[in-house]
């Protein structure tokens, strides 16, 4: 996989990209969005792990409202059983990532975030019901426009190489 090099500019373009994608279907995709945040309250419920657990299953939670995303660009019709679409492949190397993630998370993301949510928060926090949503779309759009499209995820080890993916 190669990333292209983009402009700087392009990260706002992304944003707008993030908001016309979520104004074709607020409904799948806030639900997505809802459901990724009770999945993970769940997990952070179950004592002294629970921390660990939801950073272990962000990847693939994220995946399905990723694939969610994808399946709203690309106009096919989509339910609420996306959600768990992360699931069903390559979980081993979506861990992995979890404990990556788990690992950078406050470090870099965390001061971004915490800016934005502040200023969400100012029309009576009903900023946040469109912020996060939008910000969904936007990571799907950066993603999409830095590697084109390829999985998520690399490929089992047992599978050749697709024309163009290497």
């Amino acid at each position: 996989m190669h990333a292209r090099t983009l402009p700087a500019s392009r990260g706002w373009a992304w944003i707008i990209e993030g908001f016309a994608l979520w104004k074709r279907n607020p409904a799948l995709i806030t639900f997505l969005v809802f459901g990724y945040w009770l999945c993970l309250l769940v997990l952070a419920a179950v004592p002294f792990i629970g921390q660990i657990l939801m950073s272990l299953a962000m990847p693939a939670l994220s995946l399905g409202i990723y694939n969610g995303c994808k399946a709203v660009a690309e106009k096919r019709k989509a339910g609420p059983e996306i959600l768990i679409s992360g699931f069903k492949q390559n979980l081993p190397e979506q861990i992995k990532i979890g404990g990556i993630y788990l690992a950078g998370t406050f470090v870099v993301l965390g001061v971004l975030i915490y800016v934005l949510i502040w200023v969400a928060m100012v029309p009576a926090g009903l900023g946040v019901l469109v912020l996060v949503p939008v910000l969904a779309g936007t990571v799907y759009s950066s993603y999409q426009d830095v590697f084109g499209e390829v999985p998520a995820l690399p490929a089992p080890a047992d599978t050749p190489p697709q024309e163009g993916t290497e």
